[in-house]
């Protein structure tokens, strides 16, 4: 199995949109709908589309910053479905960190990097058919609490613990239930958004930006304590993460 990784972005406005493989499409930053035949889907932050290959659709994009997708293809797969698909953002967390780590393989010089390569890819795609099985089990309320951290999350004013106290849950029970069903408490998922997003704007810009630029963008006030959780989370700094990947 082999999958392709990429991140494209799309300008504000009406774009063509190629499917020439059966693709994952994961929607890193931004918002706006594709239209494939008859069928519209809404693209909203870290929401997964599966594609099947056909002809060009039509994606419009609606934030002033474009869009950013997080393309994983399958070409050398035959795949029965003809109808596009869409897991909610409540489901995606670990496809999003597995697509980073394939992106991150990429540009990697690794002994056996072929097999290893193949081992997240079928990783991967296990991964994303199983979520078929599970999509319909997450909590509502705890969907509802992912989509609107997903579409806030860049805001340095964010206060996740307003939706727990509009939910009837205690914050303790809600972390609970929260970590029970997605596996990272709520603090956790925000900074992976975070710093996930950072390396995307470091994939997409590469030096162009400073780290305060970046901090900011992501919602941080105090790009010192982002490079502390960018460290934390992904054992080297802002700096080192950039080097690597602008070398």
């Amino acid at each position: 199995m082999v999958i392709d990784f990429n991140i494209i972005n799309y300008a504000n406005g009406q774009n063509i949109f190629h499917r020439e493989y059966f693709q994952y499409v994961l929607v890193i930053s931004g918002k706006g709908t594709i239209k494939i035949g008859t069928t519209e889907l809404a693209l909203l932050p870290h929401n997964i589309l599966s594609l099947p290959a056909g002809e060009l659709a039509d994606l419009l994009v609606e934030s002033d910053n474009g869009i950013v997708l997080g393309l994983m293809q399958l070409r050398d797969m035959l795949i029965t479905q003809t109808t596009p698909g869409i897991f909610p953002a409540s489901q995606s967390d670990l496809i999003r960190r597995l697509f980073y780590l394939g992106m991150d393989i990429e540009g990697m010089q690794l002994p056996r990097k072929t097999a290893v390569k193949s081992a997240l890819n079928h990783l991967i795609f296990e991964t994303i058919t199983s979520m078929g099985l599970i999509v319909s089990d997450v909590n509502p309320v705890i969907s509802a609490f992912i989509d609107d951290m997903t579409s806030n999350y860049t805001n340095p004013e964010y206060d996740y613990t307003r939706l727990i106290s509009e939910s009837g849950y205690s914050i303790n029970h809600f972390r609970k239930l929260f970590k029970e069903t997605i596996g990272v408490t709520p603090i956790t998922f925000l900074h992976n958004l975070k710093i996930d997003y950072a390396k995307a704007l470091m994939r997409r810009h590469g030096d162009e930006l400073t780290i305060k630029e970046i901090a900011e963008k992501c919602g941080f006030k105090d790009p010192y304590y982002f490079s502390r959780l960018f460290k934390k989370i992904e054992k080297i700094s802002p700096i080192e993460y950039l080097n690597s990947i602008t070398e």
